[in-house]
């Protein structure tokens, strides 16, 4: 089935459109975002494999600071400010806020 998600929504989050790494009807594109402070937002997408990764960078050393796994992901979707991951094995989706600053939604190990 594949994820749904909006190319404008992402446009308007992220500020540039989506980079697909293969013809457009293969489904995986990767979008980025740099906030003020040098942190950036790396998002990869798998349409069809229903998958997401979503990376945080120092960009002043380019050292990775998390790496997030999503699977079984049925929507990737903007609210306001905020992008919003739903997958169909949790009841609540995972938010990461682009204002003021790129924050994640902490995560219980």
């Amino acid at each position: 089935m594949g994820i749904k998600v909006d190319d404008y929504d992402l446009i308007e989050l992220f500020e540039c459109e989506p980079d697909y790494l293969y013809e457009k009807e293969q489904g995986i594109f990767m979008i980025n975002k740099m906030d003020d402070v040098g942190i950036r937002l790396l998002m990869l997408v798998s349409i069809h494999e229903q998958r997401c990764k979503i990376d945080l960078i120092n960009a002043h050393n380019d050292k990775a600071l998390i790496e997030l796994k999503f699977m079984n992901v049925i929507k990737i979707e903007r609210k306001e400010n905020t992008l919003l991951i739903i997958s169909k094995d949790k009841k609540e989706p995972y938010t990461v806020w682009f204002t003021p600053r790129i924050a994640l939604q902490s995560i219980t190990f």
